[in-house]
């Protein structure tokens, strides 16, 4: 999908069916619906935008569901009260930002995130919801990032911080074997745990923490 032009979703989906396909974008998308199923690759070379406010009269986010292996060079946000969902997969943020504005949500539900930032600034959050584990691996978290009464969230070698990070009731993992925790930030256990993965065995996880 290329031009100058943009498309607006009004709860529509961009989808394919089959393994092996990608979907290579750089064209602006914006609104609310569905891009991808979990299937196939998603390369990101413009913006991705989570215009409509989610509210109690359109309980509707953005949802990027990318495949084992997408990537984003460009910028994937939620503005204006928009809430943009990352589901599952892969993403490798190292060339792009994922950003929230004006009172609007980052979802990471189950998703592998690699490198890059993700930032929320006026009055908006970054939120961790999820069962089988959200990882973090050599992330940048910039703004306020809560997790709560859900099954873990992973992280991996260097994790900057730079906002209050706060963990209720839920597991973060530690899934290397050197992991590093930096920033300008704070780690806020409420009822949380860090843990390392297969903790029972050597060589043990270990995590040097600088906050």
């Amino acid at each position: 999908l290329s031009g100058h032009g943009m498309v607006a979703l009004a709860g529509g989906q961009i989808q394919y069916y089959s393994t092996g396909v990608t979907f290579t974008n750089s064209s602006t998308i914006m609104g609310y619906g569905q891009i991808g199923n979990g299937e196939a690759d998603i390369f990101n070379h413009a913006e991705i935008i989570a215009s409509v406010p989610y509210n109690a009269a359109n309980p509707n986010p953005l949802e990027l569901e990318p495949g084992a292996a997408s990537t984003n060079n460009d910028i994937i946000e939620a503005v204006n009260g928009g809430e943009i969902e990352i589901f599952r997969g892969t993403l490798n943020n190292n060339a792009g930002i994922v950003e929230a504005f004006n009172n609007s949500t980052i979802v990471l539900n189950d998703v592998d995130l690699i490198n890059g930032t993700v930032s929320a600034s006026t009055g908006s959050q970054i939120v961790i919801n999820n069962f089988y584990g959200t990882t973090l691996d050599g992330v940048t978290l910039n703004g306020p990032v809560s997790e709560a009464n859900t099954f873990n969230s992973n992280l991996a070698h260097t994790i900057s911080n730079n906002g209050v990070f706060t963990d209720t009731n839920s597991f973060i993992t530690i899934t290397t074997a050197n992991a590093t925790l930096n920033g300008a930030g704070s780690l806020v256990l409420i009822g949380g745990a860090i843990n390392g993965a297969n903790a029972s065995a050597a060589p043990y996880p270990t995590l040097t923490n600088y906050l």
